[in-house]
């Protein structure tokens, strides 16, 4: 991938997945961008787009987290 293609998904993973209602929205852009053939490292992506997600919502995905109850686990 080029220079500017490579900077291009960067900026998707660090400017404009953390404006998506929930990360799960991630998986799928990541499969539209690797359909398209624009997407080599799936997993960096998924990474730093998740991190950037959490840092501008202020959220920690963890395995419990459920945000209809106020971030409240579902067992406690």
């Amino acid at each position: 991938m080029d220079e500017k293609k490579h900077l291009k998904i960067e900026w998707l993973a660090k400017e404009v997945c953390p404006l998506l209602g929930w990360p799960s929205r991630i998986e799928d852009i990541a499969d539209k961008l690797e359909e398209s053939g624009l997407l080599t490292n799936r997993k960096t992506f998924i990474a730093t787009a998740t991190k950037n997600w959490e840092k501008f919502n202020g959220v920690v995905i963890d395995d419990d987290f459920i945000p209809e109850y106020g971030g409240l686990y579902e067992d406690g």
